[in-house]
């Protein structure tokens, strides 16, 4: 799996170190923590480090490299762009930006007969902030409700959306006294939390599907409208979700989405999908909502897959109600890179092979063939107590494998990464990379597999056969 060839020249790397390791400001780690590793080329499905060694990327950066790294198609486009273009700001428009306008809106969206028009944004959380500011503008309303375990961004409202209270942006120290600096102000006024749909260990002590009221109504659906029931429904602006938790790292049992979208219409809530993760083919549809009927949202933030991570981009579709609304006023904002032409061409090349290449039907392949390997897994190893998945996105529940069920780390997606504990998800990940393979880990017991939509089966199995090895180390760690 390892695989190594001569480094590339021209690269003085161990100047790089030096800049690296003095000037930049490192995240997750502290800098007596940090190992610098240089990565000097990327490849269809892999990653090649300084010293020639080549990883093979099993969450496909973080499950944004749909159409694998340096696609051809996308990155002729933006050649092609430079040769054209420097800087165009979002007064004026190109042929680009209305061309990616068009085919997501009509030639992606346009079967589900819901979407309006379309903002560009410079990442998906730019696009969860500007879906906060169309929604509060849009029904005059203060509050939002966020999920537990959602992920939603970096930015002051999408940390505010976090239902991971170690994401959200807080300093945690490495030593055993856990000294933890939160940012004043985040969750900032007007979030509010309702459980999340996770069935594995359900936050509000339900087993599903015995959790139905009725045989119908999932048990978080009903604490979910009791939230908005006590907050006031007509003091809310909108209902934020990810069809599939992403960082959360689980997928919600089939009625969820469904009834989450016949509550908010009920309550007359705006609901926002956030799409950043789980768009543009990467669960088997374009979207991770259309698994549903009759469930679009209101609003759908995008970003990652739109461009399969070539260039920075984001981006907010609004649907035709709450754009036939804004349409009447003029819109007082302005983002600098919003539209901008060069990205706007790698956006148009990406969606035109997807749409060529039949990606969501390919996705959907590539997920059993995946799935089977997966769940091989799960039935060899101790270690592992669940597999859930939808296309190329994947979670993996560990736990001890000593037969209690027991998790290694007890606060789960509550902890904090502070002190030096134990993390099962980081241990598999330091095994994989060992023998060849790199993961971007989610919760501390959860393992998140997102290959690049573009991949073949022959480099899912080698990868399974990798995350295979791993486990069985962490089967020894009773």
């Amino acid at each position: 799996m390892t695989g190594i060839r001569e480094p590339l020249t021209g690269v003085d790397w161990d100047l790089v170190r030096r800049w690296d390791e003095e000037y930049y400001a490192h995240v997750f780690v502290t800098p007596e923590e940090y190992q610098h590793r240089a990565v000097a080329r990327t490849d269809g499905d892999h990653l090649e480090l300084a010293d020639g060694t080549r990883l093979l990327d099993f969450t496909s950066g973080l499950l944004c490299v749909n159409a694998g790294q340096r696609n051809e198609r996308i990155a002729s486009a933006i050649a092609e762009a430079l040769e054209r273009y420097g800087f165009v700001w979002e007064g004026y428009a190109t042929d680009y930006r209305a061309r990616a306008a068009k085919l997501i809106v009509e030639d992606l969206l346009g079967p589900d007969d819901w979407a309006g028009r379309i903002r560009f944004t410079s990442s998906g959380s730019e696009a969860v902030e500007l879906a906060l500011l169309v929604a509060k503008l849009a029904t005059g309303r203060p509050n939002v409700i966020s999920r537990d375990f959602a992920y939603h961004g970096w930015t002051h409202g999408a940390l505010s959306l976090m239902g991971l209270p170690g994401s959200r942006g807080i300093l945690a120290s490495p030593s055993e006294a856990q000294d933890i600096r939160r940012p004043p102000g985040i969750p900032m006024p007007g979030v509010h939390f309702a459980p999340a749909p996770y069935c594995s260990r359900c936050p509000i002590g339900h087993t599903y599907p015995a959790c139905k009221r009725g045989g119908e109504t999932l048990a978080c659906i009903e604490a979910t409208e009791h939230v908005i029931r006590t907050v006031g429904a007509d003091s809310i602006a909108a209902v934020v979700a990810e069809p599939i938790f992403g960082v959360g790292m689980f997928h919600p049992p089939a009625e969820y989405w469904g009834q989450l979208r016949e509550i908010t219409r009920r309550h007359g809530i705006l609901l926002i999908a956030d799409e950043v993760m789980t768009g543009f083919g990467r669960t088997g549809r374009w979207f991770a909502y259309q698994h549903h009927v009759d469930a679009a949202p209101d609003l759908m933030t995008i970003g990652k897959g739109m461009v399969s991570a070539a260039l920075p981009a984001g981006g907010l579709v609004i649907g035709r109600e709450v754009a036939r609304m804004m349409d009447s006023y003029r819109w007082e904002t302005v983002s600098t890179f919003s539209g901008h032409p060069v990205v706007m061409a790698a956006v148009v090349a990406n969606i035109e092979w997807m749409i060529e290449e039949r990606i969501p039907e390919r996705a959907e392949e590539l997920g059993r063939h995946l799935g089977t390997g997966l769940g091989g897994l799960a039935e060899r190893h101790p270690s592992v107590s669940d597999v859930q998945g939808a296309g190329m996105l994947w979670a993996v529940e560990l736990v001890r494998p000593d037969g209690s069920g027991g998790r290694f780390v007890e606060a789960d997606r509550h902890a904090i990464p502070a002190g030096s504990g134990f993390s099962p998800s980081l241990f598999v990940a330091e095994e994989c990379a060992k023998r060849g393979v790199a993961l971007a880990t989610a919760p501390p017991n959860t393992l998140r597999i997102g290959p690049s939509l573009a991949t073949i089966p022959e480099v899912l199995d080698s990868g399974i056969q990798v995350l295979d090895a791993a486990l069985t180390e962490l089967d020894g760690r009773i």
